[in-house]
Order: structure tokens, then sequence, then C-alpha cells
């Protein structure tokens, strides 16, 4: 079975088409491209991108497609995400400004003169 090239990309979800091109670094600009442009792009340039074969996402037995992350990874990312939420907080905090804290309104009422009838 003979595929054409425009196939084979088809065939490949656009971030991977993406990453392809950045890894080539030529100075494309394809940050706003759809995948239509994306694979036009790269067949314009088809010798920079003669490797790519096609495509099949791999299947569990239900006939799913297969998360490629593993428990490790998984594990990982969590870790990734606390230590962003962290550093972010302390970023946060950094920019709050001591004027604003003194500004606050105080915490109990200031009572006025009631006038006398």
């Amino acid at each position: 079975m003979v595929m054409d090239f425009r196939e084979i990309l088809f065939s490949h979800p656009v971030a991977n088409l993406k990453k392809e091109i950045s890894k080539v670094k030529k100075g494309f600009n394809y940050g706003k491209l759809s995948k239509v442009g994306l694979v036009n792009l790269m067949i314009e340039n088809k010798d920079l991108f003669k490797h790519i074969k096609f495509f099949e996402p791999q299947r569990d037995e239900r006939g799913r497609r297969k998360r490629p992350l593993g428990e490790a990874a998984t594990i990982e990312m969590q870790q990734k995400r606390k230590e962003t939420a962290a550093r972010k907080a302390k970023e946060k905090a950094a920019k709050a400004k001591p004027e604003a804290k003194a500004k606050e309104k105080p915490k109990f009422k200031i009572k006025r003169k009631q006038k006398k009838k």
C-alpha cells in the first residue's frame, strides 16, 4: 500500500507536526497555522521532512487510545504542578505592596457622635 506524503502528514496530530517543524529551525512562521497550513508548509520543504512515517496511535484492548504517560510520569507532572504553584504564590506575595496593607480598613467601627435633639 503506497501512501503519499500528504496522507502521512495528515495522520499526525498538530502538536507532532509543530514539533517536527521546530526541530528543523529554518525560521518558519508556523505558530498560527492550521493543520492544512502546516502540511502545505512541510510539503513545500519535503526534503527536510522525509524521515516522518505514518502515525498510528497505540490502542488498548477496547480499541481506545492508550495514554502515553506512565505512573512515574504522572507523579512527576504532579510534582511540577505543585512546584509551579508554590513559585507563583511566592512571586505574587513578593509583588504585594506593604503600602496596600497599611491602607486596609480598620477592623473596628468608629462610633460617630449622635446629635442631641
